[in-house]
């Protein structure tokens, strides 16, 4: 393609998130950025605790979306090689375990994997678990996870990532996204070519800013929120306001209303659950 970003769309000031504990704050590039330092070096959570919530709840996540349970079912993980991946290569080790059949491609080869990733790239490797260095996964999946590319995207994926894109697009398996469908940027919403159309995103810590223009929003399909173990003392010292978000359960979906006209304030949303699962087929 000749384009390789559509015009960023700015977020819809009239539209907000929420979660059945109320409206939600969202987050730039920046923020989260500031977050994951604050997380690590004020308050001693390292990025593999981090990583290790995040993979638990996709796993969590894809177990739910494929009717509860994961047994003998064909799951695909496309994994980058940052932070996002890493986040992957947990949730594929805790879904085999579970006794789903998982197919994990990385967008290079191991050797090209460092720090927290390589770590939980080398767990699998110590297991057995054989995972693809290169080339496209096998079509036929139940689900696809996109573990690609996560919130630090300032440009359109290329190479091997703009291949497992394309070609994940084009299954008909729906596909899971952690944290956001690969190809967004998340603080002004800008989408980037290619990007992955999700049936369903598992956003980390709080939703990224970017997700309230109405040109993402039909890329995220349902959009969930999970608890990686941020502490609410950090989100004041930042000051975000965050509710109670996970005083019943570690993944919560959220929705967007229409603000009512007052600063802060919308409208309240009628109950929503966890979504139903995703049916086996999507259009690309």
């Amino acid at each position: 393609m000749s384009m390789q970003t559509r015009p960023p769309v700015h977020p819809d000031p009239g539209t907000a998130l929420y979660a059945s504990a109320g409206p939600i704050p969202t987050v730039t590039t920046t923020q989260m950025t500031e977050v994951d330092r604050a997380m690590v070096e004020d308050y001693g959570i390292s990025l593999l605790q981090m990583m290790e919530n995040a993979g638990r709840a996709l796993a969590g996540q894809a177990r739910r979306q494929l009717g509860g349970s994961v047994m003998g079912q064909r799951i695909t993980v496309l994994c980058g090689a940052g932070h996002n991946g890493g986040g992957g290569l947990v949730a594929a080790r805790r879904l085999q375990d579970w006794g789903a059949q998982v197919e994990v491609t990385l967008v290079r080869h191991p050797d090209g994997y460092h720090g927290v990733p390589q770590h939980q790239l080398r767990i699998l490797q110590a297991l057995g678990r054989s995972v693809r260095g290169g080339g496209l996964p096998s079509s036929g999946a139940a689900l696809i996870i996109d573990a690609l590319i996560g919130y630090g995207l300032n440009s359109a994926p290329r190479g091997h990532a703009a291949d497992l894109l394309h070609w994940a697009n084009h299954q008909a398996a729906p596909i899971l996204a952690l944290d956001t469908p690969s190809g967004i940027e998340v603080s002004e919403g800008q989408v980037f070519q290619p990007a992955i159309h999700a049936a369903a995103t598992l956003t980390l810590a709080l939703p990224k800013r970017g997700f309230l223009n109405p040109e993402v929003q039909p890329l995220l399909g349902a959009l969930l929120l999970a608890d990686i173990g941020v502490p609410p003392e950090l989100y004041l010292r930042m000051g975000l306001k965050v509710p109670g978000i996970f005083a019943t359960q570690e993944t919560v979906p959220l929705s967007w209303h229409q603000d009512s006209g007052h600063p802060g304030v919308a409208e309240t949303p009628a109950h929503q659950d966890d979504p139903a699962p995703l049916n086996s087929t999507r259009t690309a």
